[in-house]
């Protein structure tokens, strides 16, 4: 009987101490703050102390770009989640700040040395968000990422001016696979110059369409992508508003800086 006594008060004082520690960490853990920006809210779990200052401001930054990339979206939070160790990376990332959407979350790898390129992440990754709720859906892979990359250049833009900082230029792989592989694209590819490569010719071909053909049209490309997201798609929406054939399109995605 003893014995039997023994072991429950120890399986009770166990329970205790776990739902002690439960609640330990649940009270270290930041509460999130609520940041509108342009209209939009946000959830934001901040870092701690001195870091959240300038997290915030990277926070509006980031938002004002994907807003000025994708102007509406539908209803939602988005929840971003500060942190700097997210587990997920290659090898080659490191020791870039990323960002990761997953849902409604996204996290964020916050690096103080680096506010322009952690704006650039987030802006990235919140005009993923809002472009899936605005399309219903992801679009295709190379103007998702294309539009995505748009937003966050001029989110590392606007955080190199407020934090007087100089903002480097990325080496652009060359895309060699023509832009009818391109557009078809449904998987990233293997490797990081192809990968390079790959997001280069994207948002190549995503700023050449914008300056021939404006936002509310590439917006509206980007819906009838997520409905039907093939390179026959693409070529059809081209030739029907425009006249232009996938050569055409070819050539000016071949003149578009690099």
């Amino acid at each position: 009987m003893f014995s039997r006594m023994g072991t429950d008060f120890c399986k009770r004082l166990a329970v205790a101490l776990l739902a002690a520690g439960a609640l330990a960490a649940c009270s270290r853990a930041p509460a999130p703050e609520e940041i509108e920006v342009a209209g939009w809210r946000l959830s934001v779990v901040l870092p701690a102390g001195a870091d959240a200052a300038s997290a915030r401001k990277v926070v509006s930054l980031a938002a004002r770009a994907a807003c000025a990339t994708v102007p509406e979206a539908g209803e939602g939070t988005a929840r971003i989640v500060f942190g700097k160790d997210l587990g997920i990376l290659p090898h080659w990332a490191a020791p870039r700040p990323v960002a990761v959407q997953e849902g409604d979350e996204i996290r964020v790898g916050y690096r103080t040395d680096d506010p322009a390129a952690t704006a650039n992440r987030l802006a990235h990754e919140l005009a993923h968000w809002r472009l899936e709720k605005l399309c219903g859906g992801r679009t295709a892979l190379w103007l998702d990422e294309g539009l995505a990359q748009v937003a966050g250049r001029t989110a590392a833009n606007e955080a190199a001016r407020c934090f007087s900082l100089d903002v480097s230029e990325r080496l652009s792989l060359p895309w060699k696979q023509g832009v009818a592989a391109l557009v078809a694209a449904t998987a990233y590819p293997a490797g990081r110059d192809e990968s390079g490569a790959f997001y280069a010719a994207s948002l190549r071909l995503a700023d050449a369409f914008l300056a021939r053909h404006g936002l509310d049209d590439c917006l509206a490309l980007a819906k009838e992508l997520a409905a039907a997201p093939a390179a026959e798609t693409f070529f059809a929406f081209c030739a029907a508003r425009y006249c232009e054939s996938a050569d055409e399109i070819a050539a000016w995605l071949s003149a578009a800086p690099r």
